[in-house]
């Protein structure tokens, strides 16, 4: 029997084990140790061999892949941005040949701020067909091929759903990125008197949601916007209240915020639950894994390109279920603000919108809400229907028609427009972009964060700032609560307790401030 290579995982197992232990296993105990796991025989010089600086590149190779020997980019953020600009050729209908792509390399190289001390290398042939079987380029044909779209996304569908199959429900996830104009109004002339030429407020951030199957591990969400630091977030404990910042050019996931993020994913999972990870083939999505590869118990499963809209769980009215609540948010604050003879465009901030999502994310949207969108994607194999009770999102007519008449809106658009408006979700590298050209210049910005140093955009800094209230007007708040509470007929023991909590916090607050200014 000809003798069969082990494959980087298993040497990148073999790594693992040997460097945690202590003390050093001999090279003995390390065969037997692999033939408990893979139950199979090794030599001591594969041993040596597998922890020798050779295969050191294996320590950094996604988990999960079958080939033998693969090796990983030298120059990873280059073929990045090199992959994703030929993506957006490709969507464009244009198919550029193995030279164009060498060009196009040296041309990126000198940009990237890492690589700008180093001599360009050599892009040869042997790189570019690397570069190819990496990210998966084929020639494509033109013609004929529409029919076997279908069959080929089904097939693929049939392997994930195999694959679902061996993981419990829990610990099957979904993420996926989606935009938010967070401060569009019903009209462009959203104030007691019209406006005539305003223009419909598209101020946009993404919103990066994490779920898993049965709803029971809301992650936090992820926020990017244009800013690095807005004024309405200064000073705002942004992890109390279960969210992220981030900032990229075009408010948009980047490669290098998707390794961020991927690195929390993983913290959060921990080394012992072993766990799926479904995501679309999005460019950044593709990146930041190579960024940053899952360790062993976590595997990143793509779903079938072009097909997310029927099999991604967060696409089967998750996300839509969380931007429902967050417009009925916005419009209450419509509505609060006419009544007090405001213009709501003057009040609201991002530190509104980071509530709002807050609430609407884990409070609003139910675990019911994601089970049944989970169900809905026929991700898992040969799944009998179940008879789930309804869980509609709120209607928001009456209260879209009360912000109307108490606004005096004029040019109301429908609700529909309003809860769906047209190119919210839109990547900001779209068709008007794409028909213009491909800039490699915003690309490369895109990928290597740079830019944004110094970049503080008026959108999201020119806003109303509320200042946080005092420790002693707290303590006064829950104060007036605790009087509230204690002759409402409803209030429970743990109601009490809580405002306790709290009243014990703030004094402890405004107690060590004192000392503080204690000379």
């Amino acid at each position: 029997m000809p003798h069969q290579p082990i494959s980087d995982d298993q040497r990148k197992a073999l790594r693992l084990w040997f460097h945690q232990q202590r003390p050093r296993p001999t090279q003995v105990e390390a065969t037997k140790w692999f033939y408990r796991q893979y139950n199979r025989k090794i030599t001591q010089s594969t041993v040596s061999e597998s922890l020798s600086e050779r295969f050191k590149y294996v320590e950094t190779a996604a988990a999960g892949s079958s080939s033998f020997h693969k090796r990983q980019a030298q120059w990873p953020l280059l073929e990045i941005i090199l992959f994703d600009w030929q993506q957006r050729l490709q969507r464009r209908g244009l198919d550029p040949t193995g030279e164009i792509l060498c060009t196009k390399a040296a041309e990126i190289w000198p940009h990237i701020p890492e690589y700008a001390s180093q001599k360009a290398p050599n892009f040869s042939r042997g790189w570019l067909e690397g570069f190819k079987k990496r990210h998966k380029i084929k020639r494509h044909k033109r013609h004929g091929e529409a029919a076997l779209v279908p069959a080929i996304v089904e097939a693929e569908m049939r392997s994930i759903q195999t694959l679902c199959g061996e993981y419990k429900e829990e610990d099957i996830f979904n993420m996926d990125e989606t935009g938010l104009f967070w401060r569009m109004a019903p009209s462009s002339g959203l104030a007691t008197e019209a406006r005539p030429g305003a223009k419909k407020d598209k101020t946009r951030i993404s919103v990066v949601c994490c779920t898993n199957f049965t709803g029971t591990e809301k992650h936090p969400l992820w926020l990017i916007g244009r800013s690095k630091q807005p004024r309405p977030l200064k000073r705002i404990n942004l992890k109390a209240l279960g969210v992220e910042w981030r900032a990229s050019q075009k408010s948009w996931m980047t490669s290098l915020i998707m390794a961020e993020w991927l690195r929390a994913f993983y913290e959060k999972i921990g080394s012992s639950r072993k766990v799926l990870l479904l995501m679309d083939n999005f460019s950044a999505h593709i990146a930041g894994v190579e960024m940053a590869p899952p360790p062993l118990n976590i595997r990143i499963q793509w779903l079938p390109p072009n097909a997310t809209s029927l099999y991604q769980p967060l696409d089967q009215g998750i996300i839509q279920n969380l931007k429902v609540h967050y417009r009925k948010s916005w419009l209450e604050f419509m509505f609060q603000e006419y009544e007090k003879d405001q213009n709501p465009l003057d009040k609201i901030n991002l530190l509104n919108a980071v509530r709002w999502l807050r609430k609407a994310w884990f409070s609003s949207v139910q675990a019911l809400t994601i089970y049944r969108c989970f169900r809905k994607a026929k991700i898992q194999p040969q799944e009998e229907s179940l008879l789930l009770p309804d869980d509609p999102a709120p209607n928001l007519t009456s209260l879209y028609q009360t912000v109307q008449t108490a606004g005096h809106i004029q040019e109301v658009m429908s609700l529909e427009n309003f809860l769906n408006p047209l190119g919210e979700n839109e990547s900001p590298y779209g068709v008007e972009e794409e028909a213009q050209g491909v800039d490699i210049e915003d690309i490369i910005q895109h990928h290597t964060g740079m830019g944004l140093a110094g970049t503080e955009v008026a959108e999201e800094d020119d806003e109303y700032i509320e200042p946080p209230p005092s420790a002693s007007e707290a303590l006064a708040a829950v104060e007036i609560l605790q009087r509230f509470y204690e002759s409402f007929e409803l209030s429970t023991p743990s109601d009490i307790r809580l405002l306790e909590s709290s009243e014990r916090a703030i004094k402890l607050k405004i107690s060590a401030s004192l000392q503080q200014s204690t000379p």
